[in-house]
């Protein structure tokens, strides 16, 4: 197997759901800390989720792995200009097919504390295959 490892300290808006992402710092067992910070609208204040992350790439069959959990680091306090959501547990899965295409498979259970209005709750639902969609742009345009 191999192990992807970042060597830049920003990766920035690699897709239209997230607007920076901040690794703070990086393990031996490729792992990283990395604070995550989403993009607001009118309507909906922007996230941002500190989570440990570990992505494995498998070289055989080109499969992505990625695990994330919300933790707290006094290196990264809550800043003023977000409001600082919780993901219990975010795993995803991509997995070329023969068609050049990519199955995502993505399993995520997060809090986004703060308000947000009824049409945002009931639309969430009906986004997720977009979201998986663009989780894939952005892994793809990581891993090429």
């Amino acid at each position: 197997m191999l192990a992807y490892t970042s060597t830049s300290k920003y990766i920035s808006d690699y897709n239209e759901i997230i607007k920076e992402i901040l690794i703070i710092d990086q393990y031996p067992v490729n792992m990283k800390l990395m604070r995550m910070m989403g993009k607001g609208s009118t309507f909906v204040s922007a996230r941002d989720f500190l989570v440990i992350n570990h992505i494995t790439l498998n070289g055989a069959n080109g499969t992505i792995e990625s695990v994330n959990g919300s933790v707290e680091d006094p290196r990264c306090p809550v800043d003023k200009k977000y409001v600082r959501a919780h993901m219990k547990i975010m795993g995803t899965r991509l997995i070329p097919t023969a068609a050049g295409e990519t199955d995502v498979i993505t399993i995520s259970m997060a809090d986004p504390k703060g308000s947000i209005p009824n049409m945002f709750k009931t639309s969430a639902g009906k986004q997720q295959s977009t979201r998986a969609n663009l989780i894939a742009k952005g892994f793809r345009k990581r891993f090429p």
